[in-house]
C-alpha cells in the first residue's frame, strides 16, 4: 500500500512538474492525461468489442458450413442406402460392427461385401452416434462413396485389391491436409482459413493403405489438452460414459472409433494425443519414433514467429519434443496396415527428410510360442502413482505373460531416470515462457479454460517462483507442485540448451537400462518394458485443467523419443472405483486431489497398459503388444481377470431399420 501511496504521490508531481513547463492552470496536464487515457481505453474496448464479434462469427459461419455439408453427405448417403436395399447388398451390423479393419479390407476383397456398402455403413453409423459424442467436425460422405465406387468397380475386373485396407472407410484427426476439407484444430483461426487444395504427405500414406477417409474427428483448441473441448466445436464426450472425458488431442478419434463409428482411425501424438484418448476409449494405438517419420502434411497449430510460411514447419519446442502421427483402433493387426505404410519407400519419395527405413514386417509378428524379455514398471514413472485399477491391470498383464511362456523381470525405472523425464517434458515445452508458442496461433482467439491453469503459472515471474511461491510449497510439503513451478518457467538460450542435453543423457540412460539391467535378470537385453498407460481412468469433463502432469507416464516416452504403445486389457472393477484406490495420491496435492476425484462411478471403464521400446525398434514394440493381447485372451478363456470382453460402449446403436445398418 505505501508502494501505491508513493508511486501516486510521483506521477502528480510530475503531473504539476509538466503544467509548469508548458505554462498551463495546475491541473491542465492531468485532465488531458485523464482524458487521454480514457480514449486509449475507449479504443481497446471498441477493439476487444469487435475481435469478439469477428472471432464468434467465423465459429458461427465454421458451424454452420458443417451442418450445410452435413446435410448434404446425408441426402447422398441416403440415396445409396435406398439402392442398397432395392439390391439386397445392405450390410447387416452383427456381420462388420466388430471386426477389425484388417477384417474388413479381406471382407472387401472377397467380394463378400462391397465398398459402397461398407462405406455407407460407417457413415450411418458415425451419425448414430455422433449425438452422443459430438465427434465429427466435417463429412466427406459424397468424396468416400465415389472412391467407393471405383474401389467395386476394380475388384469387380478382377484385379487384386490395393493395400491391405482397399475400400475400408477410416477417420481422419482434424489436424491432417486433406483435398477439400478445412483444417481447424478447435480454432477459429485456422477455421477462418479455406479447404486445403491437396491432400498432404500424410494422406497419400494413409490413402496407400487403400483407406478411405469419410470423416474428421474433433481436437481441443490448438491441441495441447488432454481433453477434447474448444469453444470451436464444444465439448466430445468418452464413448463408455457421457460425464467423462474422451481424451485429447486425438479425442474425437477416440470417441469415435470407440463407439464403433469408425473402423479405425489417424491421429497425433506430442505429449500423449493418441495413447490417452486410447487409454480412456478401450483401444490401442502405437506412437513410433519420432525420428523415424515424416510429418509432412501435418498443419503445425502455431502462427508467425514459430512457421516458415513456406514450409509450414513449426519451430520451438517442436524441434526438442517432436511429434508423430499414427493409427488409433481396435486391434494391432489395424496398427501394422498404416505403419507398413509409414514406413514405406513412398513416405522418403515425398519427405526427402524422412530416413528410408522400410517396415520389417517379420520383426512385428508374434508366433505363438515365441518368447520375450519383458521388464515391468509397474508404479510407472514414479511421478504420479497409478490408481489400484491401473496397477492391477499392469501387474495382472505382467503374470499373464509369464503364464504365456515370457520372461517377465521388474524394471527399475528410477535407476532408468523414467522419474526425471515427466519434469524434463515440462521444461522443454515451456522454454519460451508464457505459452508464447501456443498464443501464436490464437489469432485474436481467448485460450480455453482447459489452459487457464497453465497460462497462470507459465506467467508467474522468477522472482516470484524463487521467492516466494517454491519456498511455500516445499513448506506445505508440496514438493512435485514445486518442482512443476520451477520446471514451468521461462528459459533462456543456455538453460534451454541444458534441458535439450540432459534429454539425450536420459535416453541413453533409460537404453542402457534396459539392456544392462535385461542382461543381469533376464538373460538378455529387454525386448520391452510394460507400464501404465495413464494412472486414472478417463477423468471428468474439465478436470485436466488441473492435472495435465497426471499424464507423466506418457510425457516421459514423448520425451524420451522412445516408441511407445497402449492397448486396452481390463477395466475398472468395482471397490477399484474409490477415493481409497487412489492409493494416497488424493491427499497429496492439487493434481492427486482433481485426479483421484474422477475414481468414483468410474466402474466399467476401460483400463490399458502402456508397452515401451527402444529407439527405432517399432516393430518389437507392435510385437510385445500383440504378446500381450494373445496372453490376455488366454487369460479370458482360463477365466482369469484379464481379457474379458469390453462392454460396447453405452452410446445409441444404429437401429435395425435403418438402411444400410439391418
Amino acid at each position: 500500500m505505501k508502494l501505491v501511496t508513493r508511486i501516486g504521490g510521483r506521477v502528480r508531481d510530475a503531473l504539476a512538474s509538466l503544467d509548469r513547463a508548458v505554462g498551463m492552470p495546475q491541473g491542465s496536464a492531468a485532465v488531458a492525461a485523464a482524458v487521454a487515457a480514457a480514449g486509449l481505453l475507449l479504443a481497446w474496448g471498441v477493439s476487444s468489442h469487435r475481435n469478439e464479434a469477428r472471432i464468434k462469427k467465423i465459429i458461427q459461419d465454421a458451424r454452420a458450413r458443417r451442418e450445410a455439408r452435413m446435410q448434404l453427405d446425408t441426402a447422398a448417403l441416403e440415396a445409396v442406402e435406398a439402392k442398397l436395399l432395392d439390391s439386397g447388398k445392405a450390410i447387416d451390423a452383427g456381420l462388420v460392427l466388430t471386426k477389425s479393419a484388417v477384417e474388413l479390407g479381406k471382407m472387401v476383397a472377397s467380394r463378400e461385401i462391397t465398398s459402397v456398402a461398407l462405406v455407407a455403413f460407417f457413415a450411418r453409423r458415425a451419425l448414430t452416434v455422433n449425438g452422443a459424442l459430438n465427434a465429427i467436425t466435417e463429412t466427406c460422405f459424397r468424396e468416400a462413396l465415389a472412391e467407393a465406387r471405383l474401389v467395386d468397380e476394380h475388384l469387380d475386373s478382377g484385379s487384386d485389391p490395393k493395400g491391405p485396407l482397399f475400400g475400408v472407410p477410416v477417420s481422419i484427426k482434424d489436424q491432417i491436409l486433406q483435398e477439400g476439407m478445412h483444417t481447424t484444430m478447435g480454432s477459429a483461426a485456422f477455421a477462418a482459413r479455406g479447404a486445403s487444395g491437396a491432400d498432404g504427405a500424410t494422406m497419400a500414406m494413409v490413402r496407400q493403405t487403400g483407406a478411405i477417409p469419410f470423416v474428421r474427428t474433433a481436437t481441443p483448441q490448438l491441441l495441447m489438452a488432454p481433453e477434447t473441448a474448444s469453444d470451436l466445436w464444444g465439448t466430445t464426450n468418452n464413448p463408455y460414459d457421457g460425464s467423462r472425458t474422451c481424451g485429447g488431442s486425438s479425442g474425437g478419434e477416440a470417441a469415435l472409433v470407440g463407439a464403433l463409428g469408425s473402423p479405425l482411425g489417424i491421429g497425433t501424438d506430442i505429449g500423449g494425443s493418441l495413447r490417452i484418448p486410447a487409454a480412456f476409449c478401450g483401444l490401442t494405438t502405437l506412437k513410433v519414433t519420432p525420428q523415424r517419420v515424416s510429418l509432412a502434411g501435418i498443419v503445425a497449430p502455431r502462427g508467425p514467429p514459430y512457421v516458415d510460411p513456406s514450409t509450414g514447419k513449426a519451430f520451438g519446442f517442436t524441434d526438442a519434443i517432436r511429434a508423430v502421427w499414427g493409427p488409433i483402433g481396435r486391434h494391432p493387426d489395424d496398427l501394422e496396415a498404416v505403419l507398413a505404410s509409414m514406413f514405406s519407400p513412398l513416405s522418403h519419395k515425398l519427405d526427402a527428410t524422412a530416413p528410408p527405413l522400410l517396415w520389417d514386417a517379420s520383426a512385428a509378428r508374434h508366433v505363438s510360442g515365441s518368447r520375450l524379455r519383458i521388464g515391468v514398471m509397474a508404479e510407472g514413472d514414479g511421478f504420479f502413482k497409478p490408481s489400484a485399477a491401473s496397477l492391477r491391470a499392469v501387474n495382472d498383464t505382467a503374470q499373464a505373460l509369464r503364464d504365456a511362456g515370457h520372461t517377465v523381470v521388474e524394471f527399475d525405472g528410477k535407476a532408468a531416470e523414467v522419474d526425471k523425464a515427466a519434469i524434463g517434458y515440462l521444461a522443454l515445452m515451456s522454454a519460451d515462457g508464457k505459452m508464447r508458442a501456443i498464443r501464436s496461433g490464437l489469432g485474436g482467439e481467448r485460450m480455453h479454460s482447459l489452459y487457464a491453469k497453465l497460462l497462470l503459472a507459465s506467467r508467474l515471474p522468477r522472482w516470484a517462483r524463487i521467492a516466494l511461491v517454491i519456498p511455500l510449497m516445499r513448506a506445505a510439503g508440496l514438493d512435485r507442485m514445486a518442482s512443476v513451478v520451477w520446471a514451468s518457467r521461462a528459459k533462456s538460450v543456455q538453460e534451454s540448451w541444458v534441458e535439450a542435453g540432459l534429454r539425450e543423457v536420459r535416453r541413453s540412460a533409460f537404453c542402457r537400462a534396459m539392456a544392462e539391467q535385461g542382461e543381469r535378470l533376464a538373460g538378455g537385453p529387454l525386448d520391452i518394458v510394460l507400464c501404465p498407460a495413464y494412472p486414472v481412468p478417463a477423468v471428468r469433463h474439465g478436470a485436466s485443467c488441473d492435472m495435465s502432469l497426471a499424464s507423466s507416464s506418457c510425457f516421459a516416452f514423448n520425451y524420451l523419443h522412445v516408441p511407445t504403445g497402449v492397448i486396452a486389457v481390463t477395466r475398472v472393477l468395482e471397490g477399484e472405483d474409490s477415493l481409497a484406490a487412489s492409493r494416497g495420491e488424493a491427499g497429496r496435492d492439487l493434481i492427486g486431489k482433481v485426479a483421484s476425484a474422477s475414481l468414483p462411478g468410474s466402474a466399467g471403464m476401460p483400463m490399458g497398459v502402456q508397452v515401451v521400446g527402444r529407439p527405432f525398434e517399432d516393430e518389437m514394440v507392435l510385437r510385445g503388444m500383440r504378446a500381450v493381447r494373445a496372453a490376455a485372451m488366454a487369460s479370458r478363456e482360463a477365466g482369469g481377470p484379464l481379457g474379458d470382453r469390453l462392454a460396447l460402449p453405452s452410446v445409441p446403436t444404429a437401429p435395425t431399420a435403418v438402411p444400410g445398418c439391418l
